[in-house]
């Protein structure tokens, strides 16, 4: 260590002013006057050979970065990364204290409340004391050996740093002896003062800190008990509010408490608003002063003003914690004025409902606060009543816990309050409560009890959505409201409106939106709601489900999901329920281009679309979304798309059957080539993922007729033939394949179609009531037709048509009975001709 460490120093331009000190000290020096970037230069430099001292300079340019964003994690890194540099390196002392220092300065100062003062002039919570000794403990010693090793410096490296060292090691000294009592509390006090006495008896101030020093050192004095040393030593002038808060406890100390309390007075009024730690620190010193002389009132009245004036949440608890406290509340509850137990009592309440209160000692302190309130009777004849009533009511049933009767008697005194007060807070707030209990008693399983309850809560709900209707907590019990009391009751009427009046912007939104539904769905059958006021009240839910899901993947999206998936099936199924299949297929037209909802709801619904299309005779639209389907969803949905085609076949067989009657007549051609555009492609797609034929059959069958109604017979037998022996027994198929064969009208295929009508009226059989099916009435209407032209067996045909009126009079329906009696007309002239 007896090397000089000025050979460090640097012989840039930039720091030739000042080559009477080390590079340790001119960092330190660059860190004080926050030269961000000659700190950076000097890490980066070339002149500096020492590594260690490059990345101290760095270690400072990122301590008064984090400085300026108040990043305690950031601090904290800094720090631990200080403590890594070599212990053996002559800047080491430096080192040390610059951690203190950032941890008494950089790291508290990031804190709402700064344990140290709180420590030294207030009332610290146990968790600050035991952070002020963890911090004192580690870091005294080391400043007392570094202390030692600025002895073995130069004269004048020495001087200088050992009156930074001393400062800081007296102030961890008397942190640790004024929150440690474990520790010799008079000889580390006497050994703070002792280490201060070289700074404050010399007139060189490097550091800035001679002032400092000496509110310090009467601080020490002042506990070691020696009030008039004390104030002998203290500076003629107080610079700052802790200097004065200082200057307060001496003279407290000396027995003046009217001008230590005159001095507090003023140091309230001057106090910064946004610095809780130095406004606590002047309410702890206005108790400390006044409690022990029993002046209650001015003892806790600053505390009573910083709590009436908007405080943060961290001052309430800061307050808090000092109420439950033995030395300061003592044991003279009952002593105490009205307004300070009341602001007790209030304060305390907030923590026992809403805060952290493990032992329950904020529960007790708040009961004990409205026990006596309650039996003064200065409080009943004054305003402060009501609201110590309204605390009561919440809190007993906590305080008394185990009693449904006390939730009941704390209900009804809810009840009365909101019923009486002019108060409109205190009335909100015993509304807020009285629901609240409800709720509780409401889970339980005793019938009589939740009748009570609900007597009770329904003066509230009435004084709640009368005068508070638009209020946050209307809003936020719409739904209990309602699923509580309505829906039991049957008050639909009322629950629809509680419903309506919430917000879009309500968390419980589309949750309300839903139980709508609900009640609409119970009210289709009401003789007061018929399908029109049913639609009219469900379609705006519907149109602005669809357009919450089309402009925003929200938090809510599930039940967005599932208000839009009902209200449309309900429009749907009242408007199927009418048979206006057009436009129950259009409410459903949205889920063909929403592709955010589940599988599983898209494929069932916009099946549903699939047969309201094809039932409202949108035979395109059918098609196209047949085909959707079938890329979409796959094999699920096959036996829907072919329910559909079978259908669209059947809705075509009515004009196939006018043709009959007139061959001139055409078929509606966007009906037939959609039907024969779809069919086509449900083979095609059935043909590679239908393993089984017979489920192709139908479809082949359908794409055959529809081929056959083009003109195109040969494609249609080109595509069935190959099936009539694998399908013997298939009559739709035989009747398929009889029709082509008939419409080519060349004389092998009349035979051909001739001999399949004919086995196919073999194998055709009546129902239970003796009825033919109409294939049964085609073929023979196709055979005896077949005769006609052929000039084949048209003896039989006047006696067959006889035989099967005997069987049917109607002879099949139409256009069969024209078409038999047109022939039987022709053949019986021809017999009269002959005779």
């Amino acid at each position: 260590m007896a090397c000089v460490i000025s050979i460090l120093c640097c012989s840039t331009s930039i720091f030739a002013q000042q080559t009477d000190l080390d590079t340790g000290l001119l960092i330190e020096r660059l860190r004080q006057q926050q030269q961000i970037q000659q700190l950076n230069s000097l890490a980066n430099t070339e002149d500096v050979s020492d590594d260690i001292l490059k990345r101290y300079a760095s270690l400072c340019s990122q301590l008064l970065n984090a400085r300026s964003q108040s990043d305690s994690t950031l601090i904290k890194a800094i720090s631990t990364a200080m403590r890594t540099l070599s212990a053996d390196h002559p800047c080491a002392p430096l080192w040390v204290m610059l951690s203190s220092e950032v941890q008494l300065y950089d790291l508290w100062a990031t804190q709402k409340i700064d344990p140290t003062l709180i420590v030294s002039l207030g009332y610290p919570t146990e968790a600050q004391q035991q952070e002020i000794q963890i911090h004192a403990r580690a870091f005294e010693p080391k400043l007392s050996d570094a202390y030692q090793q600025l002895k073995n410096y130069p004269t004048g490296i020495k001087t200088l740093m050992q009156q930074r060292c001393g400062f800081l090691l007296a102030q961890m000294r008397y942190l640790l002896a004024i929150t440690d009592i474990n520790t010799n509390q008079n000889q580390l006090l006497k050994q703070a003062h002792e280490v201060l006495l070289p700074l404050l008896n010399t007139t060189r101030d490097d550091w800035k800190m001679i002032h400092r020093a000496r509110w310090l050192d009467v601080s020490i004095l002042l506990a070691m008990g020696q009030t008039d040393t004390a104030r002998q030593a203290q500076p003629a002038i107080e610079t700052d509010a802790q200097s004065m808060l200082i200057t307060a406890k001496t003279l407290a100390a000396m027995g003046d408490t009217e001008g230590a309390y005159k001095l507090l007075s003023k140091l309230e009024s001057e106090a910064v608003p946004n610095d809780p730690t130095m406004q606590l620190a002047i309410a702890d010193s206005q108790h400390q002063l006044l409690f022990p002389k029993q002046d209650y009132q001015r003892a806790f009245g600053m505390y009573i003003r910083l709590l009436e004036n908007n405080p943060s949440q961290n001052l309430k608890n800061a307050i808090a914690s000092r109420w439950q406290m033995k030395q300061v509340i003592g044991p003279t509850l009952k002593n105490l004025p009205d307004n300070v137990l009341f602001a007790i009592a209030n304060q305390m309440f907030d923590i026992a409902q809403h805060g952290d209160d493990p032992t329950h000692s904020a529960l007790t302190l708040t009961a004990s606060s409205l026990i006596l309130l309650r039996d003064r009777q200065s409080v009943i004849e004054s305003p402060m009543h009501e609201r110590v009533q309204l605390l009561w009511a919440i809190l007993k049933p906590t305080y008394e816990p185990g009693d449904p009767q006390k939730v009941i008697e704390s209900l009804s005194m809810l009840t009365h309050l909101a019923e009486n007060s002019n108060n409109e807070k205190l009335v909100y707030d015993a509304i807020k409560a009285g629901i609240q209990l409800t709720g509780q008693l409401l889970k339980s399983p005793d019938r009589a009890l939740k009748a009570r309850a609900l007597s009770a809560y329904l003066p509230l709900a009435r004084i709640l959505y009368t005068r508070f209707n638009t209020s946050e907590l209307a809003d936020d019990y719409r739904l209990f409201d309602v699923v509580a009391v309505r829906l039991p009751a049957k008050e639909y009427a009322l629950a629809l409106q509680r419903l309506s009046n919430l917000p879009a912007s309500h968390g419980q939104y589309w949750l309300a939106q839903r139980y709508q539904l609900g009640i609409y769905r119970q009210l289709i059958v009401h003789p007061d709601w018929p399908a029109a006021r049913i639609i009219a009240a469900v379609a705006p839910i519907r149109d602005q489900a669809v357009n919450q899901l089309a402009h925003a993947n929200t938090k809510q999206n599930d039940i967005i999901q599932h208000v839009a998936l009902e209200s449309s099936g309900m429009l749907w199924q009242l408007a199927a329920k009418q048979n206006q299949w057009l436009d129950a297929a259009n409410q459903l037209q949205w889920i063909e281009t929403d592709t955010s909802l589940k599988a599983a709801d898209r494929q069932a619904w916009l099946c549903r679309r699939l047969i309201s299309l094809q039932r409202g005779k949108q035979f395109k639209s059918t098609g196209k979304l047949a085909k959707q389907l079938l890329d979409e969803f796959g094999k699920p949905v096959f036996s829907v798309v072919m329910q559909a085609l079978t259908a669209m076949d059947e809705q075509l067989d009515s004009q196939r059957r006018s043709q009959m009657l007139d061959p001139k007549l055409p078929l509606d051609q966007t009906q037939h080539q959609a039907l024969l555009s779809l069919s086509q492609s449900v083979v095609k797609w059935a043909s590679s993922h239908i393993a089984d034929e017979h489920q192709l059959l139908l479809a082949k069958i359908v794409w055959a007729k529809s081929l056959t109604d083009a003109g195109q017979m040969r494609d249609a037998l080109t595509l069935l033939s190959p099936l009539a022996q694998q399908f013997e027994s298939e009559p739709d198929l035989w009747l398929a394949l009889g029709e082509c064969h008939y419409r080519l009208e060349l004389g092998a295929n009349y035979q051909q179609a001739a001999k399949l009508f004919h086995q196919l009226i073999g194998r055709s059989l009546p129902d239970a009531q003796g009825k033919f099916p109409i294939r049964y009435w085609h073929a023979w209407t196709r055979y005896l037709q077949i005769c006609d032209l052929t000039n084949q067996h048209t003896h039989v045909i006047v006696s067959r048509i006889a035989s099967l009126k005997a069987e049917d009079p109607t002879l099949g329906g139409e256009p069969y009975a024209s078409l038999l009696r047109a022939l039987n007309a022709k053949y019986s002239q021809h017999a009269t001709d002959s005779n």
